[in-house]
């Protein structure tokens, strides 16, 4: 996904979800650094919401490094998770691979310095 993708979906977020309605993509991958915290939550909020609105949509989320490879997710987002109704006990992290850039239609990154590191793994 590039900048002016990135720009449009902050800017039109309406045509992202008619993107996605119509089914211009069928896998997310959201990326974090540790797969810990931010990726696990937003994965299961939008696999959630996905479901709800009926979009078929394959969701799952990483980290670029590779500390936790293995763990849940976070404690404190677990928590929050429960909280509000979603459940992310089954959650296990994982780093990104090589195979992710083919496997999955859209790439999220969660913050400017992940996309710099995915940026670097596909030499951009």
């Amino acid at each position: 996904m590039g900048d002016a993708s990135l720009q449009c979906l902050r800017t039109y977020p309406e045509a992202w979800c008619s993107c996605l309605k119509n089914n211009a993509f069928e896998s997310i991958l959201f990326v974090c650094l540790g797969n810990i915290c931010r990726s696990p939550l937003a994965e299961g909020v939008a696999r959630r919401r996905f479901a709800d609105a009926g979009i078929r949509m394959v969701v799952a989320s990483c980290g670029t490094g590779r500390w936790h490879v293995g763990e849940g997710a976070d404690p404190r987002s677990r928590r929050v998770a429960a909280e509000t109704g979603y459940d992310l006990e089954s959650h296990r992290v994982r780093q990104l691979a090589a195979a992710d850039y083919r496997q999955y239609d859209l790439l999220l990154a969660m913050d400017a310095a992940n996309l710099a590191v995915m940026r670097r793994q596909i030499g951009r």
